[in-house]
């Protein structure tokens, strides 16, 4: 009974990376990342697709292991064409299951987020497992295809300045969906104003209101050099826009606004909610670590 539920689980398995299966190592995808491949099965029913969603961040979908190893981890190397005991731990964000070395328990089918230590990038590894590492044994792997191309944050201008006291340091396009805007001024006096997206070459009233940091669409209060997200609602990505503004809808009034680059212009990280933050950002530094990867300044913004 034990071997077809196995045998029953692995047919299962096979069909789940079909979804996947249409990808080569190293191909690109705006809505995934950029496919790592899938982990080879050798022990503990161990299955799943590898995404790298930038140089540090790692989805893998439909991870399957049966949690049945003693001492089992997400490991990655940077040397070597095969797993080895001189790897390192990587602990999952996603799962709710603990952190640091919680040794893996059981996954069925389920997408988990990975976000590799401070000194490791995704571009040097050479290898992922989920390693035994009582027993060095290797449970599944993949190799990491060389020369990848990896979605990159881009840092644009800051909100240009053009009424209420509207201004902000360099914005950085985080994922497909969020925005941070790092010591964001606005006076508050404006009886309709709103943070506002659209398609053009400058802000116009065909555009539509975005909620703001608080999740809110209520009209903007004051903005005294805050640093804030701003996530985009529904389906909309940073792909299907062309700006961002603090507009008064009353006025049909433009008070500050940053382009977007086109979309050919840019690969971002895709938005699975690992650079998503509640309410406002830290203002002591202790958060602008995350900001300060992206891609040099991409200017669009007339002052």
């Amino acid at each position: 009974m034990m071997e077809l539920k196995a045998t029953l689980l692995l047919v299962c398995l096979s069909l789940l990376s079909n979804v996947s299966g249409q990808y080569r190592p190293g191909q690109t995808d705006r809505g995934k990342g950029t496919f790592l491949g899938h982990f080879e099965t050798l022990e503990h029913l161990v299955a799943g697709a590898v995404w790298a969603l930038d140089d540090e961040w790692l989805h893998v979908e439909n991870f399957t292991y049966d949690g049945r190893g003693p001492d089992a981890f997400f490991w990655v190397g940077t040397e070597g064409d095969q797993p080895s005991p001189a790897g390192h731990i990587v602990p999952s964000v996603s799962s709710g299951r603990g952190d640091g070395e919680v040794v893996l328990s059981a996954y069925h089918g389920e997408n988990l987020l990975f976000r590799l230590p401070s000194d490791l990038k995704v571009s040097n590894l050479r290898w992922i497992s989920i390693w035994c590492r009582r027993f060095t044994v290797d449970f599944g792997n993949l190799r990491v295809p060389r020369n990848l191309e990896l979605p990159k944050k881009r840092k644009l201008s800051g909100l240009s300045r053009l009424a209420h006291n509207v201004r902000s340091g360099n914005v950085t396009l985080l994922d497909t969906k969020t925005l941070y805007i790092p010591n964001l001024h606005y006076d508050g006096s404006a009886p309709d104003a709103y943070f506002w997206v659209g398609t053009g070459g400058t802000p116009n009233n065909h555009g539509r209101k975005i909620p703001n940091e608080k999740k809110s669409t209520a009209k903007l209060g004051h903005y005294d050099g805050v640093d804030i997200e701003l996530v985009l609602p529904d389906n909309m990505t940073l792909y299907d826009i062309d700006y961002l503004a603090i507009w008064c809808v009353a006025y049909r009034h433009n008070f500050g606004h940053v382009l977007i680059p086109k979309p050919n212009d840019m690969y971002l990280p895709p938005a699975l909610g690992q650079t998503q933050k509640d309410g406002p950002v830290a203002v002591d530094g202790s958060d602008r670590d995350r900001y300060n990867t992206a891609d040099e300044v991409y200017n669009t913004t007339p002052l």
